[in-house]
């Protein structure tokens, strides 16, 4: 077993998806309503666009796949453009 990576939680009565971003140093969260993932807490893959916007400015854009979190090139940090493991979630 390898370290958790993905955690579900409940979030003012939603049901979450937890990840730690390595760029923003905090944790972001999708609606499992809304996307599709692999159900791999180790490994997982979410098909989903995650964005992060502050002040109508897209601040992090990312995909998860393979356990591997694809920062886009619009996010504002320096991840973006790379490809980087997801570091292991701490709940």
């Amino acid at each position: 077993m390898g370290k958790l990576k993905i955690y579900e939680a409940i979030v003012r009565g939603e049901k979450k998806l937890l990840f730690w971003c390595k760029a923003c140093s905090s944790n972001h969260s999708v609606d499992t309503d809304k996307i599709e993932w692999n159900g791999d807490n180790y490994t997982p893959t979410i098909n989903a666009d995650i964005k992060i916007i502050s002040h109508k400015n897209i601040k992090c854009h990312s995909f998860i796949k393979n356990g591997h979190i694809i920062y886009l090139d619009e996010s504002e940090h320096e991840y973006r453009g790379k490809k980087i493991e997801l570091d292991e979630f701490y709940h």
